[in-house]
């Protein structure tokens, strides 16, 4: 796991990042919220930041426990905490939030569900049959938003070399053991969302493929929170906080948390 950016502020912000991803995902966020003196914790997930090999052993239940472990860490020295959930991180969000209420929950970008794709339920077999799914095989290296995302990761790769696309393409793999893991996670999540009921930010982009737009309609219209809001970033997809609309999205995070929980003040750096 990461070490908090911040510790000595009150207030604690709980940042979880996605599926076969990083903390560096959600990294100008925990700057941002550093910034203003909040503590931010970022944990790296079980099975995150190793091989896929690694990943493939790992079942949600260990991703929920490491969610539990770092609140609680953050607990030891903040009076209260906010959960940030993206993707992946958002379901596990959930669950937490259900399990025990926080302080508000920020929902980026949350798959609920897969929109109508029926080779999901088939997961639990073909884990078996084909151990690995590769998802960068067929991507369009022409096309501005992924270039974005892919430079957003390491801005150093050669995006315009075609030996570097292949190698891309196919050492970027993810498994399907894991995947059935995660389509796990999601269902367990869906049932829980309308057992929470505090203050709850949903923020989502309009052209996502990965988390559907119906899944942010359907996690809003299912939480019983009294306040909760939900924002369509209308040039965004998947990748949020670093997408093409990052900087908007988190001046708008940083303010609504700040207008939810009692703001601390900045503190000194130097």
């Amino acid at each position: 796991m990461t070490e908090p950016l911040l510790a000595r502020g009150d207030i604690g912000c709980l940042l979880i990042h996605g599926f076969s991803g990083s903390p560096a995902e959600l990294r100008p966020l925990a700057d941002a919220l550093a910034a203003q003196g909040y503590t931010v914790h970022v944990p790296l997930l079980p099975g995150h930041g190793v091989t896929p090999e690694e990943l493939s052993r790992i079942g949600y239940g260990a991703w929920i426990e490491a969610v539990r472990t770092a609140r609680e860490e953050l607990e030891q020295s903040c009076r209260t905490v906010v959960i940030v959930g993206y993707s992946m991180g958002g379901l596990l969000g959930i669950v937490e939030a259900a399990r025990r209420p926080p302080a508000a929950l920020v929902l980026l970008g949350v798959p609920t569900f897969v929109g109508g794709d029926w080779r999901v339920h088939l997961l639990p077999m073909v884990k078996y049959l084909m151990r690995w799914w590769y998802p960068l095989e067929k991507l369009d290296f022409d096309d501005p938003a992924a270039r974005a995302v892919v430079l957003a990761r390491d801005p150093h790769f050669r995006i315009d070399d075609p030996h570097e696309q292949a190698r891309l393409r196919r050492s970027v793999r993810i498994s399907t053991a894991a995947l059935d893991q995660f389509f796990r996670l999601a269902r367990r999540a869906r049932r829980m969302v309308s057992a929470i009921d505090v203050p709850a930010l949903i923020v989502h982009g309009r052209h996502d493929t990965t988390a559907v737009p119906a899944c942010a309609e359907e996690i809003y219209s299912s939480l019983t929170s009294r306040s909760k809001q939900l924002r369509w970033f209308e040039a965004s997809g998947h990748e949020l906080v670093i997408g093409p609309e990052g900087r908007e999205i988190v001046e708008v995070l940083v303010s609504w948390i700040a207008r939810l929980v009692p703001q601390p003040e900045p503190v000194p750096t130097g």
